[in-house]
């Protein structure tokens, strides 16, 4: 396998929060490095495994890309699209929470839905690459 391009995608620990030299330092950087390979890294802070999963399709769709690294986050993080269909709400518990967060978290999440949300994103996410014949 010839690889040219690698994929990163996650949360704050792919996006290198908490390091000093962030671009430098962080683990897409030096995997990259290490190779000898360009990459890109679409991680973010607060990102979910609804957004991990749809950014990293919607990245692939549109480039090439020969390997794909995805680091899945916490089960308790979602995201849902507005009623406008325009912008996607983040729903994280802790921290100052907006009102989408405040009442999924006190009428909907529960532990059993979260774990099948992360299953259902592992899924088809390993299928998506699969078909596109992307090794992950």
């Amino acid at each position: 396998m010839h690889i040219r391009v690698i994929l990163f995608d996650g949360c704050s620990w792919t996006w290198g929060d908490e390091l000093e030299n962030r671009e430098k330092d962080r683990f897409s950087t030096l995997v990259s490095d290490h190779l000898g390979k360009d990459h890109v890294n679409l991680s973010e802070r607060g990102k979910s495994n609804d957004g991990i999963l749809r950014t990293t399709i919607e990245y692939c769709e549109e480039h090439t890309v020969d390997l794909a690294i995805i680091q899945f986050t916490k089960i308790l993080r979602r995201e849902i699209l507005d009623s406008r269909g325009k912008h996607y709400n983040r729903l994280c518990l802790g921290g100052k929470m907006n009102g989408p967060s405040l009442y999924y978290f006190q009428n909907i999440q529960n532990n059993a839905d979260d774990i099948a949300n992360f299953y259902k994103n592992k899924y088809l996410l390993e299928n998506f690459f699969k078909g596109k014949g992307i090794p992950y």
